[in-house]
């Protein structure tokens, strides 16, 4: 019988102070009364004062949290991107690197997506800003990658190169979405992560894996 001691859990994280509750709270009264207004009259006819009017706080308050309405907008996306480091951090180490990348992703990433594809469909000058914040996803997954390969200057810069070819699909396979008007879903990305397949690092572990389990 082993007698190691088992690795202590992960602390869970601090509750939200009532401060930092009220402060989403704005946050989140504010994107969905700019999205609501956006998706009637139009991006560019919107004035930063009629969100503030329709959210009910002063512009003055919605210019401390937001700078611009294209932060408005994408507000969603930096806790998409906690949400998905979160989860990349609690992915056991059996489960094979992209597929936990496209987990991951798909459970962070789906609601936001969801809730912007009308507006980028009609506002297509926002995906130069989407694209933009693509980077904070890429980076999520450089960071995934290099630590499971060890860490170390090797690891780091092939973990990038893979990063930007994930994330250069997957922005293209979100351009081909709208261009087409498909209706976004998890599934949508299916054939984007067969062609990423080969590029797995650990693609020949998880071969062998699946070849020494008996069918279902």
């Amino acid at each position: 019988m082993s007698s190691a001691v088992p690795a202590p859990a992960d602390p869970a994280p601090a509750p939200l102070s009532l401060r930092e509750r009220n402060r989403e709270r704005v946050l989140e009264e504010i994107s969905a009364a700019a999205q609501r207004l956006f998706l009637k009259d139009g991006f560019a006819a919107t004035s930063v004062e009629r969100i503030a009017q329709e959210a009910g706080v002063s512009p003055r308050t919605l210019f401390r949290h937001f700078p611009s309405k294209e932060d408005v907008v994408f507000h969603r996306h930096r806790k998409a991107v906690e949400a998905m480091r979160a989860a990349l951090a609690a992915t056991p180490p059996e489960v094979p690197a992209f597929q936990a990348i496209d987990d991951a992703a798909g459970v962070a990433f789906a609601p936001f997506v969801r809730e912007t594809m009308r507006l980028l469909r009609r506002e297509p000058v926002l995906l130069a800003r989407l694209d933009e914040l693509g980077r904070e996803m890429e980076r999520a997954i450089a960071d995934f990658l290099a630590e499971r390969a060890g860490g170390g200057e090797q690891a780091q810069r092939d973990a990038a190169l893979l990063a930007g070819a994930i994330a250069g699909t997957m922005r293209t396979a979100r351009r081909q979405a709208l261009v087409s008007g498909v209706r976004w879903d998890p599934a949508s990305f299916a054939r984007a992560w067969e062609l990423l397949a080969p590029l797995a690092p650990d693609r020949e572990s998880a071969d062998a894996a699946q070849r020494s389990c008996p069918d279902s």
